[in-house]
């Protein structure tokens, strides 16, 4: 295919499974513009603002691009819309990050072992920054990175209605959900 062709056909397969909510994967060339037809699909959707949207890419890098292009796309578009990026753990956003990080690593919830329990919880778990992200429960678009496929949804977030996953994420999800449509255009 032409690049394009590519393009329009990456357009036409994003639109399909946003608005129908069918499952769809999608490889193609590195740079062809999938990040950005599918800020402009989603942008694109009708009722965006009753949408749990959840957007998972690599990096922390990436999160930022990927709410930069969604702004971009909402701007051009005159929609309002909210674009929430969720960070993991880190020392700046958690007073227990050496002990959470180390139950994390063992497989384990830090949420449920560190945070609050049923008979204790955190010293910081009132103000904790990492938990603030997480006290909207209000539709948006939510740019994780791939490290949050493979931990449980924020306790009384909705599910999401629309999941992207952007990249390859082989290295973190070890499976796939059966029913996704494959399509390779590489």
């Amino acid at each position: 295919l032409k690049p394009a062709e590519a393009v329009e056909l990456v357009t036409t397969e994003l639109r399909h499974a946003l608005r129908s909510k069918t499952r769809v994967a999608i490889k193609a060339s590195a740079g062809l513009g999938k990040s950005v037809v599918a800020a402009q699909q989603l942008i694109a959707l009708p009722d965006l603002g009753k949408l749990y949207v959840d957007i998972f890419v690599p990096s922390r890098k990436e999160q930022l691009e990927t709410k930069a292009r969604l702004l971009a796309a909402a701007e051009r578009a005159g929609v309002k819309t909210d674009i929430l990026v969720i960070e993991g753990r880190t020392k700046d956003n958690c007073t227990e990050f050496e002990a959470a990080n180390a139950l994390s690593g063992a497989g384990l919830s830090p949420s449920k072992m560190l945070c609050k329990t049923d008979s204790a919880q955190c010293r910081s778990f009132e103000g904790c920054p990492y938990r603030a992200q997480f006290l909207s429960k209000r539709p948006a678009i939510r740019v994780y990175t791939h490290a949050h496929l493979t931990t449980p949804r924020p306790e009384g977030l909705p599910a999401s209605d629309i999941a992207v996953i952007d990249e390859s994420f082989h290295g973190v999800a070890a499976h796939v959900q059966d029913g996704i449509k494959t399509r390779d255009l590489a």
